[in-house]
């Protein structure tokens, strides 16, 4: 378990959706690219609007700007590639943004609220601004539509 010291010393990378910021570990994103085309199937996976493919690797795309600002991202100019934890394994998944993404360090991060939405691990308090900060597994899983889950095994 980490310290607060250590936590505090911590980079995040600040992403944008629509007017919001949110942020995420630096250690849990893998790059930050240009969009691309979406492909989408007629069978997909709950929560996953298509695929991109992105160093001859295909990754699944991740709109969780819904779940996080109430509307769904009419226009991303960037995916934001982070790494997400099935089990063991460990891969990469696309989420569309609206702008710049931009990395930051020395930010205090402050502890949940208890009346902050699950996936919210804290925020971060960037020269006075509460900016949330997001637990990305726990994002992921409440992008999934509750119908979908009886029927998903881990």
């Amino acid at each position: 378990m980490s310290t607060f010291k250590e936590q505090a010393e911590a980079a995040y990378v600040l992403l944008r959706l629509g007017d919001r910021r949110f942020a995420l570990p630096a250690d849990g994103v893998e790059e930050l690219a240009s969009a691309s085309r979406l492909d989408k199937f007629p069978h997909k996976t709950p929560g996953v609007d298509g695929v991109i493919v992105r160093r001859k690797r295909v990754l699944a795309v991740r709109d969780v700007a819904s779940l996080l600002t109430g509307r769904a991202l009419l226009v991303h100019r960037f995916y934001l590639i982070v790494r997400r934890r099935y089990g063991t394994a460990v891969e990469l998944e696309a989420i569309p943004v609206s702008g710049d993404c931009e990395l930051v360090g020395g930010a205090v991060p402050l502890p949940r609220s208890d009346d902050a939405p699950e996936y919210f691990a804290g925020s971060i308090d960037l020269g006075g601004d509460k900016i949330p900060l997001l637990d990305i597994e726990k994002l992921a899983a409440a992008a999934v539509p509750a119908g979908h889950l009886a029927g998903i095994r881990a």
